[in-house]
């Protein structure tokens, strides 16, 4: 599997009358991009039907280049890594920012007719990394040291069965400054293959999620839903309504949102002790934003979530999360203006 490393490395200083960006309308849906990540293991074939011959089958995380963006039959026509080429399934594909295929371009170079090479796509993971989220301030997270349930978690028989997970879920600490990044580039995060717990990481597993976890982030789009958690062992299976995580899915497009399409969501979440920080959110006024379909910026904490790999394709595009959330804006009237909040 290729594993693309993300490149932008934009970071702002935070600022409440900051004016939505040109990407944040409808047209950034439909621009051309011609470099997309799969996010599901999908068949190659020679026409855009499901009777047509398999040539192949690609896995999570691969890149495909697109030789045209118009779908047929729900299936987009695109060339591999390999100058292999056939039709996939477009909703399992993801596009690259405009920003990132740009980077992409630049990196393994163009034919000369303009378009990204795919015979050296392979070949340029690993510069692709370099000066972006690897580089990146990754703090350790800091902690509440008082109060009825620890950082660690603690279920009511013993243990939390992930603690450090529930570490990096329970850190308190908010940034100052966040960088930007896609929906995309984070579903392109490598996490298929990775175990359920942190403490059955091998070592080369253990050097794959530090590359990525822990830098502050922020990353548009719209809710598709928002709940409140029940009891868990993160926080110490409390069974107040304070004690309870908030579960956000965000997606990228307002139209995934409508149709309740979780497939490419990826989870956010606000915890118990963010949220008990001075100005908290109101669980309503977030729901109030997922009937209304508004942009939205969420700002936290990067992090790998290894509970729920089964869901990925279902309820999520991956693991990776923004975990816990510190900052929460909306687009309104042309400007980002924050809610009620911790920061």
């Amino acid at each position: 599997m290729l594993a693309l490393g993300i490149v932008s490395a934009n970071i702002r200083t935070v600022a409440t009358s900051e004016s939505v960006s040109s990407r944040d309308n409808s047209a950034y849906a439909a621009q051309d991009d011609s470099i997309g990540i799969t996010t599901l293991r999908l068949s190659i074939r020679t026409a855009p039907d499901s009777s047509s011959r398999q040539l192949g089958i690609t896995q999570v995380g691969d890149t495909l280049i697109y030789l045209s963006t118009e779908i047929h039959n729900g299936y987009v026509h695109v060339a591999t890594s390999s100058a292999d080429t056939g039709w996939v399934l477009a909703r399992g594909v993801e596009r690259l920012s405009p920003t990132t295929a740009i980077s992409v371009a630049r990196r393994v170079g163009t034919d000369t007719n303009g378009r990204v090479s795919s015979s050296s796509v392979a070949n340029s993971s690993a510069s692709l990394m370099l000066g972006g989220i690897e580089s990146w301030s990754k703090p350790l997270p800091v902690q509440l040291t008082t109060g009825p349930c620890d950082a660690e978690g603690r279920g009511r028989n013993g243990p939390a069965t992930d603690p450090t997970t529930d570490l990096r879920k329970n850190r308190i600490d908010i940034p100052n400054e966040y960088h930007s990044v896609t929906l995309s580039e984070i579903l392109a995060l490598p996490w298929a293959g990775l175990p359920r717990r942190r403490s059955k990481l091998q070592t080369a597993d253990s050097e794959t999620v530090a590359r990525y976890e822990g830098p502050p982030v922020s990353v548009e789009g719209y809710f598709e839903g928002a709940h409140e958690e029940g009891e868990e062992t993160t926080n110490c299976e409390l069974t107040t309504h304070d004690w309870h995580d908030w579960h956000i899915w965000l997606v990228e497009t307002q139209q995934q949102a409508t149709q309740q399409d979780r497939t490419h969501a990826i989870v956010v979440e606000a915890t118990p002790r963010i949220r008990a920080l001075p100005t908290p959110w109101a669980l309503s006024e977030l729901q109030t934003i997922v009937r209304q379909r508004e942009r939205v910026r969420v700002s936290g904490w990067l992090m790998w979530d290894p509970d729920h790999p089964d869901q990925v394709g279902k309820t999520r595009g991956t693991t990776w999360e923004i975990h816990p959330i510190t900052r929460i804006e909306v687009a309104r009237n042309g400007v980002w203006q924050v809610l009620p909040a911790a920061h």
